[in-house]
Formats: C-alpha cells, sequence, structure tokens
C-alpha cells in the first residue's frame, strides 16, 4: 500500500540536485542528507545519470525527500521511466532537515562518499532544520532494471559541474509536457 511509506523518497543521483527537483515538481521539498545499506551507485553505460543496484555490505548516499504528492511521486514515477522499478527502503537520516525551501534557499551537496557527506553535506545542507541524525524511515528508492549496462561509480560533482545546466533544461521541458498539477 502506497500510503504506508508516507511518500518519501531516497534520491542518489540527478534528483539530490535541488534545481532538477525544481524543474520537475515545482517545490524544493523537506529533506535530509541519508544513506541505504545494501546497495551500491553505478554509472550507466552511455548516460550521464546513475543507477542503483543491490550490493550485500556497500552503501549509497543521498537525502530523503520527505511527503511528496501523489502527483509528484507520479512525475518521478514518468522521469525515471521503465529503466527503473520503485522499491521500498529503510535509509539512516544523517542530519539536519531542511524544510520545504525556495530553490534560491537551497545549498548542493556533495555526496561522493562518507566523507563529502560529514564534511559537505550535513553542514551546508540547511540554513533551517532540527537534528534527526541517525533516525531511520521508510522511502521509495527508484531500482535499475534495465538490461543496460551498469559502469563503475558515478560522481554527482562532477555530473553537477558538467552537466547541471543542460539537464535542468531538459527536466522542464519533460515537466512542460506533463499534466497539469492537480487543484486541491
Amino acid at each position: 500500500m502506497a500510503n504506508m511509506v508516507a511518500r518519501n523518497v531516497f534520491v542518489y543521483g540527478t534528483l539530490l540536485a535541488p534545481e532538477v527537483v525544481s524543474a520537475l515538481i515545482h517545490r524544493a521539498p523537506t529533506s535530509s542528507p541519508a544513506l541505504v545499506h545494501d546497495y551500491h551507485r553505478h554509472g550507466v553505460k552511455d548516460r550521464i545519470y546513475p543507477a542503483v543496484s543491490p550490493a550485500k555490505g556497500d552503501k549509497v548516499y543521498g537525502k530523503v525527500l520527505f511527503d511528496l504528492t501523489e502527483w509528484e511521486l507520479e512525475v518521478f514515477d514518468m522521469f525515471e521511466d521503465i529503466e527503473y522499478t520503485r522499491m521500498v527502503t529503510t535509509p539512516i537520516l544523517l542530519g539536519k532537515t531542511t524544510m520545504e525551501t525556495t530553490l534560491e534557499d537551497q545549498v548542493p551537496i556533495g555526496m561522493n562518499g562518507e566523507d563529502a557527506v560529514v564534511d559537505a553535506g550535513i553542514e551546508n545542507v540547511a540554513k533551517v532544520g532540527t537534528a534527526t541524525s541517525h533516525d531511520s524511515l521508510q522511502a521509495y528508492i527508484y531500482v535499475w532494471t534495465s538490461d543496460v549496462e551498469l559502469i563503475g561509480d558515478w560522481d554527482y560533482e562532477a555530473w553537477r559541474r558538467i552537466h547541471l545546466e543542460e539537464y535542468v533544461k531538459m527536466c522542464e521541458e519533460f515537466a512542460s509536457q506533463l499534466p497539469q498539477l492537480p487543484k486541491d
């Protein structure tokens, strides 16, 4: 049942960028740095975005986006397309929770490994928030299910420097073709 997960999503790749999330759902939801165990983040052959796959004993750093609407989950499902399957996981929250903000209030964070989260992410992720260190909760995660080959590791900071601007434009175009946001 979808409501049991409270519509939280653990993100680990291009959706770490608040600019990308805002282009898709027109807001930056409340979020917290987090990690999931027993997954590995890979590059995807001939693609600029990553994927996760199960990997016993490994972990992936990212963040949890809290309290998405059903429409926002549908947008993410369409965006992730058939290459990914939305599954349930239990991320561990690592730091401060950002309150829902505008894009201008967001601070990009490094997510390439433990040092990046500790050194850049937790201290820089929020201007407003309360500590939630090491709590866990249920969230959705998009897991790679395509036959396209997974290769090496994926570097968020490198992707951000090289591809962010064009990727945001692509996301804005994608979002412009979606059905209108339902009225409350």
